[in-house]
């Protein structure tokens, strides 16, 4: 049951769907800076042609041409395709840059759905949730009222002792923070618990934050905690994304 509540929460937050569609946004962003580049939209066209020839050669057997014309069509292709794509850069940059802005504009509805879509599954298909069910459980109570709860809601410390708002599928987790109240906190472990302090896992809870956190009082020692907001919130690391991006799609 905790296993099968973490995973919906850990899918319910909206922190996931506005980092999915933040680095979405990148992704597309970097690309159509590439492509605005007559000799980077050459690069990507002839990349496209050489990994995919049957692409072109369906294009050539659709026309309907007699044999000796697809013999002509053939040699064309092989001869006279580079220079072609060298001659109508700009044309090619024209026709594809406003189909990047329709995309980028619908973005955010094509993000919303497909995790409307994935919080639609039953608790039990999502594959994080086996390595939830590995941990034993149990609630902390503190005397003060002084915990805080991040808008992301469940912190995760992986296995690589880096922390977490989300699980990848092949991330293995060694515990999990859901504050219950201000005062109590449910920990999954695994094995010998920590007994960590209330101000380590504000800490940890903090910087696992995406936007924000809220807490019992407006006071200074919360105040102090806003500096970790975003700290390990993130999908994928901004350098990791950028490395992705260059390996993609070539960004020079």
């Amino acid at each position: 049951m905790i296993a099968s509540i973490l995973a919906h929460l850990e899918m319910r937050s909206k922190f996931l769907r506005e980092e999915m569609l933040l680095l979405s946004g990148e992704l597309i962003g970097e690309l159509r800076s590439y492509l605005s580049r007559p000799q980077n939209m050459v690069r990507y066209l002839r990349n496209a042609a050489a990994e995919n020839p049957g692409t072109i050669q369906n294009g050539i057997d659709e026309i309907g041409l007699n044999d000796e014309q697809q013999v002509l069509a053939e040699a064309w292709v092989d001869t006279s395709l580079n220079q072609y794509l060298e001659d109508n850069a700009t044309e090619f940059m024209a026709e594809f840059q406003p189909f990047l802005g329709m995309f980028i504009d619908r973005l955010g509805e094509v993000v919303k759905n497909a995790h409307l879509k994935a919080l639609r599954k039953d608790v039990r298909e999502i594959g994080r949730r086996d390595a939830y069910l590995e941990l034993s459980y149990r609630v902390i109570y503190f005397e003060e009222p002084d915990l805080i709860l991040p808008d992301t809601m469940v912190s995760f410390l992986k296995r690589d002792g880096r922390l977490t708002p989300f699980l990848d599928k092949t991330d293995q987790v060694d515990e999990v923070y859901l504050p219950l109240s201000s005062q109590t906190i449910l920990h999954g472990h695994r094995g010998s618990p920590m007994n960590r302090g209330i101000g380590t896992i504000n800490r940890l809870l903090a910087s696992c934050a995406g936007r924000n956190f809220v807490a019992q009082a407006n006071e200074e020692k919360f105040h102090a905690l806003t500096s970790r907001i975003g700290k390990n919130a993130q999908m994928i690391p901004r350098a990791e994304m950028r490395k992705v991006i260059r390996d993609v799609i070539q960004v020079g």
